[in-house]
């Protein structure tokens, strides 16, 4: 079967060209942004929030990354609802490993994830004064989700297709429309179902979100419970903080869940439109500049 409709008509903003020049034009306004966000945390942060400055750190780093991987290092040009795509980026043209470039993208992301966990988990930490039992197993604890996130692109790694070129025909096959904008060269087909992955990221992302949500309640009640000890100052300071964050930290979530949604709809109802792909991951490759901002203000 093809997923293309018989009356597609391609425009510019279906092409390579239009998504990759929009996605490096991204990167190169996101980066000094990014170096005046790390600035400021570096910096500029309250010496009563000294101890959430590593962790702040640490997730504009993986955020930055993340961004920078998107739009100028692998750019990767998704054809969703088949996992296959062409490679844009500085990797790709000097011929590093495709495979490698998937598992840098999928690691990356994870990663960026982990470390929203970790600032929810910092602030209940330091505030609570926790039980000697979590003080103990907390280390374990973040080295396991880092592990899980580090590993995250394994199943894919050994799922991606030896035969590349008989995976390349069908996907011409089902998307015969990307034809005059996707050569043979450029594609890399990096499973020939993309179902189980469908499933993988909900599963894998239902575990960030379960752990940041509880992270999250943990530390609001024990602003409420043990706030006392804290002078007003510092409580004030903590409860914007928490504010901030939650608003910050939404942005990496929907702009995710956005291109998630629109190919889990792309899979399900059997139908391809290149232009709101690239359209959905524009999205998701701004969400790094998108949080600075919000940091900043």
């Amino acid at each position: 079967m093809t997923y293309c409709s018989p009356t597609y008509l391609i425009s510019y903003l279906d092409t390579s060209d239009f998504y990759s020049r929009f996605l490096h034009m991204l990167g190169g306004l996101s980066i000094p942004i990014h170096i005046f966000g790390a600035y400021c945390i570096i910096l500029k942060t309250p010496k009563t929030m000294n101890s959430v400055k590593f962790t702040m750190f640490n997730f504009h780093l993986w955020v930055a990354l993340v961004d920078i991987v998107f739009t100028l290092i692998v750019c990767p040009f998704l054809l969703f609802p088949l996992f296959a795509a062409g490679g844009f980026g500085v990797l790709d043209r000097y011929g590093v490993s495709r495979t490698f470039q998937t598992f840098l993208q999928l690691g990356s992301i994870e990663v960026m994830y982990v470390s929203i966990i970790l600032i929810f988990e910092n602030r209940y930490f330091v505030i609570a004064n926790v039980h000697k039992y979590w003080k103990a197993a907390r280390k374990s604890w973040i080295a396991l989700n880092y592990l899980c996130a580090f590993s995250v692109g394994i199943p894919i790694y050994l799922a991606i297709p030896e035969d590349q070129e008989k995976s390349k025909l069908v996907v011409f096959e089902k998307l015969p429309c990307i034809i005059p904008i996707v050569s043979p060269d450029s594609l890399f087909v990096i499973a020939d179902d993309i179902f189980f992955y469908i499933v993988r990221g909900i599963i894998f992302n239902s575990a960030i979100i379960d752990q940041t949500l509880f992270f999250s309640w943990l530390t609001k009640r024990s602003l409420t419970k043990y706030g006392t000890r804290l002078s007003e100052k510092t409580l004030k300071l903590q409860k914007q903080f928490l504010l901030a964050m939650n608003i910050q930290l939404s942005i990496p979530f929907l702009s995710l869940v956005i291109p998630l949604a629109y190919v889990f709809l792309e899979y399900y109802l059997k139908f391809y439109y290149q232009k709101y792909n690239n359209i959905a991951f524009i999205v998701f490759a701004s969400h790094g500049l998108l949080s600075t901002i919000v940091m900043l203000m």
